[in-house]
């Protein structure tokens, strides 16, 4: 700058009333996304974490079921009086869901069988092997296992009760053990594990525990092997039940025998396989905190796992052996 010229200074422009809503109400509008992202994000991973959380109890109560109930075996304490109930109670109910996209929801029950029609050859799940067979007598019939069959469930809160007998090389007394759901604690729906060990003796003690808690649905079905099966398969080839009762077994008259055994063979008093199906409770709130359950029509985030477990004491029994298992081969 020249000496002796006169000092300037640049004028500033003065803000606007206008420009400076425009910019408050840009900066609303991008804080507003942010939230909005914010909170979905967050749910998003509420949810994530409520599944996964619900997947890993749901592992491990069944898990803990099939390793009790792969030790069922006849037990000479009891002689005929071999102790194995499955029961089935259904309820009026699912996650109100249209699981299938068929336009209806909550049509079937767990029955391995197809309640709601929808079932096609494409479907199918099975086939034939060469020389062995992957249950072969089921191709082309919808069964557990196929896509649209047991997909759109009604809850329901089956019951299992069997005996473990005494291990002398152990030490272990006898034990009878029932999983079925109820309260515990102040708390509904949990999968309770109760536990009576030596039975009908002085030492006898009941305990019970609960195994995993927001159960929405326990499906147990048991592997009939019986002539008294209601199957599928044409002929008659063995099946899932929905209920299975070793006393009403040796009770029935005329008597059961195993498939493909001749009259006056003895019935086998277990099932062959467990087929076990937990559904739990996948939202962010437990389900005492949700008002529409068990009677509302609002859907429910669930995690369902399956599981199936063979039972040596009839998979290694001479009448599985030399009727059921020969019978079915393809």
């Amino acid at each position: 700058m020249g000496k002796g010229q006169p000092l300037r200074f640049a004028r500033r422009r003065a803000v606007s009333l206008t420009e400076l809503l425009v910019a408050v109400t840009i900066s609303l509008i991008f804080m507003t996304s942010v939230v909005a992202a914010y909170i979905q994000i967050s749910r998003a991973a509420d949810i994530s974490a409520s599944r996964v959380q619900a997947h890993s109890r749901a592992r491990n109560a069944i898990d803990h079921l099939l390793r009790e109930v792969r030790q069922v075996r006849f037990d000479p304490a009891l002689g005929e009086d071999q102790i194995f109930v499955l029961a089935s109670s259904a309820l009026t109910r699912g996650d109100r869901i249209d699981n299938d996209r068929d336009g209806s929801i909550d049509e079937e029950i767990v029955n391995g069988r197809d309640d709601d029609g929808d079932w096609t050859m494409a479907s199918d799940n099975h086939a034939p092997l060469l020389f062995t067979g992957d249950r072969g007598e089921y191709v082309g019939v919808p069964d557990l296992g196929d896509f649209q069959v047991d997909e759109d469930i009604t809850f329901s809160r089956d019951s299992l009760r069997f005996r473990i007998p005494a291990d002398a090389g152990l030490g272990a007394p006898a034990r009878e053990i029932r999983y079925f759901v109820g309260a515990f604690d102040g708390f509904n729906d949990v999968l309770l594990r109760e536990e009576i060990s030596a039975p009908g003796t002085a030492s006898e003690v009941t305990t019970l525990e609960p195994v995993i808690f927001d159960v929405l649905s326990f499906d147990v079905l048991a592997w009939n092997a019986n002539d008294d099966v209601d199957s599928p398969a044409t002929p008659q080839a063995p099946y899932w039940s929905e209920e299975f009762d070793s006393a009403a077994i040796r009770a029935t008259v005329p008597p059961i025998a195993p498939i493909g055994a001749p009259l006056g063979t003895p019935a086998l008093e277990f099932p062959a396989a467990i087929y076990v199906r937990v559904t739990v409770n996948a939202e962010s709130l437990m389900l005492a905190d949700i008002p529409s359950w068990p009677l509302g029509t609002e859907a429910l985030q669930t995690v369902t796992l399956e599981s199936i477990a063979s039972i040596d004491a009839v998979t290694s029994d001479p009448r599985y052996e030399m009727f059921v298992r020969e019978q079915v081969k393809p």
